[in-house]
């Protein structure tokens, strides 16, 4: 994890080159913590953005089906989490410099291309695609080094991202005690919760409403395969498949606009 002290800039980790065969120099990509589990599950990888992500698990048509009809169960954890962490109006300022919002606490809000969380008073994760999470990390450091009693601190290997997308995707997180049974089905787009210690026998976790058929679960990642493993056996009854990028992408160019996940 790379941390920063205020003053200082949160630094992106630098992946060291390697040659490839024609002694070219190419980056190494980056490998997530549900790869072999994924891969158990007949996942085809691909490399993306740095990362090697799960293009599909036989067949995008079928996992495209699941997407409309039931829930599909797709790993995100190529997302980047950035964690913006101070006094309340240390954060309240630097948020408004760069996004012009002031956070909710208790909520997401969608702007700059990514997420922010805000779980306390004290504390935003931001969660975004590596693009977008590169740049704004450059961007909120810079906020924070002329605002005192605020800090960012990169989490980039702390936390998975795993996505619930369908129709049938909120009543699963409502079944896996992810979601309160006291919240409306599907909840309102930003809907932020931090889920209780029954799921998967773990804590903390986190679920992001970012539409009413797109949720987040952030869990940690040394928790994230038995998260995974929870969420397809409690979706059975709901058609939980495992779902693949080529999916995704197909479903997001019929939908505008397209949240981060």
């Amino acid at each position: 994890m790379a941390r920063n002290h205020p003053g200082r800039p949160v630094i992106p980790p630098v992946r060291e080159a390697t040659p490839d065969r024609a002694g070219r120099s190419v980056q190494p990509h980056m490998r997530g913590c549900l790869e072999e589990l994924l891969g158990k599950a007949g996942a085809v990888f691909v490399p993306r953005n740095g990362a090697l992500v799960a293009a599909h698990f036989g067949s995008a048509a079928a996992e495209l089906a699941v997407c409309r009809h039931g829930v599909g169960v797709t790993d995100r954890s190529d997302l980047r989490t950035l964690e913006l962490r101070g006094t309340p109006a240390a954060i309240a300022q630097v948020s408004e410099r760069v996004t012009g919002l002031r956070p909710l606490t208790g909520a997401a809000q969608l702007s700059a291309g990514a997420w922010w969380c805000a779980v306390t008073d004290h504390r935003v994760l931001i969660v975004a695609e590596p693009g977008a999470a590169a740049d704004l990390a450059v961007v909120v450091a810079t906020a924070t080094r002329s605002t005192p009693g605020a800090s960012l601190i990169d989490l980039a290997d702390d936390y998975t991202a795993i996505g619930l997308v369908g129709p049938r995707a909120a009543l699963l997180a409502r079944d896996t005690r992810l979601l309160p049974r006291e919240l409306p089905v599907p909840p309102a787009a930003g809907t932020l919760v931090t889920a209780s210690d029954t799921f998967a026998g773990l804590r903390p976790a986190l679920l992001l409403c970012e539409d009413a058929e797109r949720l987040l679960v952030l869990v940690p990642a040394v928790h994230a395969a038995g998260a995974w493993t929870q969420l397809l056996a409690a979706g059975r009854m709901h058609g939980a498949s495992c779902v693949g990028r080529d999916a995704l992408d197909r479903l997001r160019a019929v939908r505008r606009p397209a949240p981060i996940a």
